[in-house]
């Protein structure tokens, strides 16, 4: 989502430090975004590595010093990067050295790491980014130097048809007007700029379809924002809408607001100074060309990605913060596993869509205690996007039985409160809820109470949350369930299915939720729905349990249930497990290990959610 400028703007900056080690570079032409950095650090800075897309492939710089200190990783987010470079600079057995390093980006800073003695110094963009490094090592970093480029390329977001089309920023004064064609999507635009004192246009980036609209600017007007949506047409993916923010005011939208998502490139302290994306019959993608300020790239998902808070930590962040961390990423919908005031109110007024657990069937069971339970958590927290109700999450000792009377008493009470069209009642249940899983068309239910509530909830019209985890099929048994099939990795089909044996299954989560269907079906629920409530792969702590496995599932996860599965194609509504790793949480050690973010809310590892 996020990649460098044209190579034209860049400009070599420093080194600040000393003279001793030998000359370290790294050549800045094709690289597109800094992907982690390594720090090694104690007293002073002992060693640097940086890791960075060039092409769009990956490649790393050498150990630039050695490796004494401890080490910190830093993992960049999709549309972060680097604004500022600081430190100090001290003596070491009389060399000059760096004794700190600090790394400030549009979203967050990182370090200070070392000790911040000596002479401090600051390697800035100024308004633009750092996609290089440069600098001096031998036992440790003795300097460094940045390359920076004046200006930060957002996107392009949208569909990959079409031609690229693009215009260098370089030495654009202002935009002067804007031509947008425009219908039922996005057909055409046109740019129109000053440079060095002279007038200038792009093509027509698209066709001449639609209606023209032009937007001229006022001499001190610029742009902010871009916005708009990303939708299909005859199975292009193309700019549906578009909207334009100035400094004084908003045009727009043109086209339909309608989509696989929306879109936002936004700037504070600066302006979009260009654009960017690729075009055919209409505009496939649109990206946009910053100058000055901080950047950001924003993307709400309609499909349906969601992810589960997890909340079982002493370590954790305030849930405003957590909620931010949400809008930020496009995640649209969440799942809390008990009601918390804090985040209730942090949730009012986001349109993020939330499940929330009811987890006491056998109190909600009896009595008033549903209708109780929901005048205390959910009438008085108005402008939160309530969507289901979990009544029991996996729930299977004896109390399975009072999960159904549940259910029916929070269902009533949500037709007297009148919120019958806006929230769904169901539970959330575990694999082992089925029996005689392979072929998924052999699936049933093997829990005597499911069959009740697949009644229930073909009657109100709700889906089942299903939890479902190839990585425990895996770990259970990995010689039936290997690696690839579980992480989307397998390159052909390994076995077929269903009538006339025309489902074709080539990963574990497909098997594992159309054994689901199947077993609806059976129990008289052919048309109900699934939401898969929970999916994900721990980091550590049992087998097969590392980062790049965990990045790989949840990557592929999300790039999978946009196109559901082989017996109910379509979009899949699914969330993650977990936002953070829960460091309180009992169990097996994997149970602490699935979150996405560390506390400090930096990644555990890169994931694009859009």
């Amino acid at each position: 989502m996020k990649a460098s400028a044209s190579n034209a703007a860049l400009k070599k900056v420093g080194p600040y430090g000393g003279d001793g080690g030998e000359i370290r570079d790294m050549d800045p032409s094709g690289i597109t975004r800094i992907v982690k950095i390594g720090i090694r650090h104690g007293g002073a800075i002992d060693a640097l590595i940086v890791h960075f897309e060039r092409n769009g492939h990956e490649e790393s710089t050498d150990l630039w010093g050695t490796d004494g200190g401890e080490l910190t990783e830093i993992s960049f987010e999709e549309d972060e990067y680097i604004m500022a470079v600081k430190g100090h600079v001290g003596t070491y057995n009389n060399y000059t050295i760096l004794t700190s390093l600090m790394l400030e980006t549009n979203l967050r800073s990182y370090g200070p790491y070392g000790a911040e003695e000596g002479q401090s110094f600051e390697l800035s963009a100024e308004g633009g980014e750092i996609t290089g490094f440069h600098g001096r090592s031998g036992q440790f970093l003795d300097a460094i130097g940045v390359y920076a480029k004046a200006f930060v390329k957002l996107g392009p977001l949208g569909g990959s048809g079409g031609d690229v089309r693009d215009m260098d920023p370089s030495d654009i004064s202002r935009i002067v007007k804007i031509g947008i064609r425009h219908g039922g999507a996005i057909d055409g635009i046109v740019v129109h700029y000053e440079r060095n004192g002279h007038a200038e246009s792009t093509d027509r980036w698209g066709s001449e379809g639609g209606e023209l609209t032009e937007i001229s600017f006022e001499a001190n007007e610029y742009i902010i924002d871009v916005g708009g949506h990303v939708g299909t047409y005859n199975d292009y993916t193309i700019l549906k809408s578009l909207r334009l923010q100035t400094n004084l005011r908003t045009y727009g939208p043109y086209g339909a607001e309608e989509g696989q998502y929306s879109f936002e490139f936004s700037v504070q302290g600066g302006q979009i100074i260009g654009f960017h994306g690729r075009s055919g019959q209409f505009v496939d993608a649109i990206g946009v060309y910053v100058k000055g300020g901080r950047a950001e790239t924003k993307v709400v998902r309609t499909s349906g990605i969601g992810v589960c808070y997890g909340m079982i930590g002493n370590n954790l962040p305030s849930p405003s913060d957590v909620v931010k961390l949400y809008q930020s990423k496009g995640i649209s919908a969440m799942r809390i596993y008990f009601p918390d005031r804090d985040i209730l109110n942090a949730l009012r007024g986001t349109n993020i869509d939330l499940i929330i657990d009811a987890q006491e069937v056998g109190l909600l069971a009896n009595g008033s205690a549903a209708a109780d339970w929901l005048h205390n958590n959910i009438i008085p927290y108005d402008g939160v996007s309530f969507k289901y109700i979990a009544v029991g999450n996996e729930v299977m000792d004896g109390n399975a039985y009072n999960v159904l009377p549940a259910m029916s008493k929070m269902y009533d009470a949500i037709w007297s409160a009148g919120l019958q069209d806006k929230i769904k009642v169901s539970t959330a249940v575990r694999f082992d809820v089925l029996t005689n899983t392979y072929p998924p068309s052999n699936a049933v239910f093997s829990a005597p109470h499911m069959g009740p509530i697949v009644e229930f909830l073909r009657n109100t019209g709700a889906p089942l949350l299903a939890n479902i985890y190839p990585y425990f099929s895996h770990a259970g048994n990995p010689g039936a369930v290997g690696l690839n099939y579980a992480l989307f990795r397998e390159p052909k089909p390994l076995f077929n299915d269903g009538p006339n044996n025309q489902l074709q299954y080539q990963n574990v989560f497909d098997a594992m939720v159309d054994s689901m269907y199947y077993a609806l079906e059976k129990a008289g629920g052919p048309n109900v729905g699934i939401v898969v409530s929970e999916s994900g792969w721990p980091t550590a702590g049992g087998f097969n349990t590392t980062i790049e496995n965990a990045r790989t599932y949840i990557q592929n996860l999300i790039n999978h249930v946009r196109n559901g599965t082989p017996k109910r194609p379509g979009k899949l509504e699914t969330y993650i497990f977990a936002m953070f790793n829960e460091n309180q949480k009992t169990g097996d050690a994997v149970e602490q290990h699935f979150g996405l973010f560390y506390p400090d809310q930096t990644p555990v590892y890169s994931i694009n959610f859009n």
